[in-house]
């Protein structure tokens, strides 16, 4: 029997309570390598599937079917798994049957014959998939699909996704009517469950600027033909060995050809790397994976095999060499190695090679029109931002500490820690950053959009986040100081989360955010100056005397930086009085 980690227990009791809540269509989100098949093993005891009942598992990948099948028999040793997929035909009196979508897609008849069984659970993995025609079609059928007249409420259905949102827009509130149960990545990564990520960002010569586009992303066959030059793949090689460090590793391209180019070009250099495609055979296939798992190979180089369902613990080094603009693509390529090796569990006992870092090498690409996925665009960051090898989480906490003492810093605009930091140290950074458009229509308040759909609102003593959510919804969460953080709030509408994001600003800080409050508009006084001048320490370093800063702002104000308003000096003063007040507090 798999033992449960704390977090699956816990996922699997939010499951099962919110069924008793009525809530059948559940969606579930958890980062890649933290064992969601697991979860999906450990429901048929935690809601007592009944002997003649069946739990079935969808799948939309060849190497996850095989995978899931030993997993949920090895956590279920008393019931009978079976595999329905191509020309693996399930059997009839299984207690649980993973099943290809594609398979049941294609096929009416094994899609009817299994939707005649007693069904009582539809997992449904990777279900950022689940509004397309393909996947609705399977559901549907199965009688489990939200909203429809022949949904039959005896079935639970729950999705499986570690992936933000899909690249159409298309949020998954049409198949899902509640997150039950959600861990971000990095909440992971500080409790050990995930590989702590760190990135690097080298750029190549390649100019996409002229690429033409289809279904969102770049037309495969032209990227190829910029990409996969012996130029390019010769840098990937040395960047591996400079930044990868020769560790165990997995490259993504952009289609088969660059797969094969770029593996060659690795042996060329005497590195044990080989392809893994479409053409590679099932025995093949399972061989080079096992090769690699047992370090007995360095990399594999793919386009698409990986990634979903490639599970090698060792891999470390994820080489990303085919530029994007899909976050599903690359968020799905680079978690293949963020899986900790050894597993916690296993930590103890292990000799042998560990796992330090997950470690992230974005190739990226000349684009003034594109905006292409990295590391930095994934946590809401600048894509020409370079981590430069420093640990993500540490870099994001110390860009949220810059940002919290200079409210003004557009960390979006930013291209690395130093630059930030550099900015923060300069008096003339004081510029206001525009504002969202979506907060300026909902909100009174000077809100900072900090990614493609979150926001945040930051008054001396209180931090207030809102963001949409995989359902098309927005949670709005505000952490106070020393608090512990609360569970967040969900709207269906913008303007509700907005309204009742703005109704958490403290009394006494409203003038302070207010977008268009009059004293935006008035120049700063002497007095204000002198005053912020005594507590920024920073100030009295730059400016010999308060009413050269007074020179200074007033300056700055007449061009019109309203950074340096009577507005603009009051909130800073009011944190710098904040910040005075906690460090008093803890001495």
């Amino acid at each position: 029997m798999t033992r449960l980690r704390q977090y699956q227990a816990d996922c699997l009791e939010a499951i099962c309570q919110a069924e008793r809540e009525g809530c059948i269509d559940q969606l579930v989100a958890l980062p890649c390598g933290t064992g969601k098949t697991v979860i999906a093993a450990g429901l048929p005891d935690a809601i007592g599937l009944l002997p003649w009942e069946v739990q079935i598992f969808l799948v939309d990948s060849e190497e996850l079917s095989y995978q899931a099948v030993d997993e949920l028999q090895e956590a279920n040793p008393g019931r009978r798994v079976t595999l329905e997929k191509a020309e693996h035909h399930g059997e009839q009196d299984a207690d649980i049957v993973v099943a290809s979508i594609s398979t049941l897609a294609t096929s009416d008849e094994r899609l009817t014959r299994l939707a005649k069984r007693p069904i009582r659970v539809v997992f449904l993995d990777e279900c950022h998939s689940a509004v397309s025609p393909k996947y609705r079609y399977v559901l549907h059928t199965l009688r489990c699909l939200k909203g429809e007249a022949c949904r039959n409420p005896r079935i639970l259905h729950v999705g499986l996704t570690a992936t933000p949102r899909r690249h159409d827009g298309l949020a998954l509130e049409r198949v899902y009517s509640r997150i039950v149960y959600r861990r971000a990545a990095l909440d992971m990564v500080r409790e050990g469950w995930v590989a702590e990520p760190i990135a690097y960002r080298v750029e190549t010569a390649v100019d996409l600027e002229d690429v033409h586009m289809r279904d969102g992303d770049f037309q495969t066959g032209e990227l190829s033909r910029r990409v996969n030059t012996p130029a390019t793949n010769a840098l990937v090689v040395r960047k591996y060995m400079e930044l990868g460090e020769g560790l165990p590793a997995i490259a993504f391209t952009v289609d088969i050809q660059h797969s094969e180019d770029l593996a060659a070009t690795f042996r060329q250099h005497g590195l044990a790397f080989e392809a893994i495609s479409s053409h590679t055979s099932r025995a093949q296939r399972k061989k080079l994976v096992q090769a690699h798992r047992n370090m007995e190979l360095r990399g594999l180089v793919s386009c698409q095999a990986l990634m979903i369902g490639f599970n090698s613990p060792p891999a470390t080094v994820c080489l990303w060499a085919r530029p994007t603009k899909s976050g599903l693509l690359y968020t799905q390529g680079t978690a293949r190695t963020g899986r900790p090796y050894p597993a916690p569990e296993a930590a103890a006992g292990h000799t042998g090679y560990r796992k330090r870092h997950n470690i992230i090498i974005d190739f990226t690409s000349t684009s003034a029109r594109h905006r292409l996925y990295t590391a930095a665009v994934l946590y809401g960051l600048n894509p020409k931002f370079d981590f430069n090898g420093k640990p993500i989480e540490s870099t994001l906490r110390s860009l949220e500490k810059l940002q919290q003492k200079n409210p003004s810093l557009d960390i979006t605009a930013v291209t690395g820690l130093e630059d930030a930091q550099a900015r923060a140290t300069k008096v003339d950074l004081w510029s206001v950053p525009p504002l969202p458009q979506l907060a300026r229509s909902c909100s009174q308040f000077a809100w900072m959009q900090i990614g493609d759909t979150a926001y945040r609102l930051h008054v001396p003593g209180v931090e207030i986040t809102l963001e949409q959510n995989l359902l098309g919804s927005y949670d709005v969460s505000c952490l106070a100081d020393d608090d512990e953080p609360e569970p967040p709030l969900q709207f269906g509408q913008p303007e509700d989360a907005f309204a009742y994001a703005d109704s958490l600003v403290p009394e006494e800080a409203v003038k302070l955010v207010r977008a268009k409050a009059h004293w935006r508009r008035q120049p700063p006084t002497e007095a204000q100056c002198v005053r912020l001048w005594q507590h920024d320490s920073g100030l009295r370093r730059r400016f010999t005397t308060p009413e050269a800063f007074h020179r200074y702002a007033d300056y700055h104000f007449g061009a019109g930086n309203l950074a340096f308003s009577r507005g603009g000096l009051s909130f800073r003063i009011e944190l710098a009085n904040h910040a005075r007040q906690k460090s008093f507090q803890h001495t």
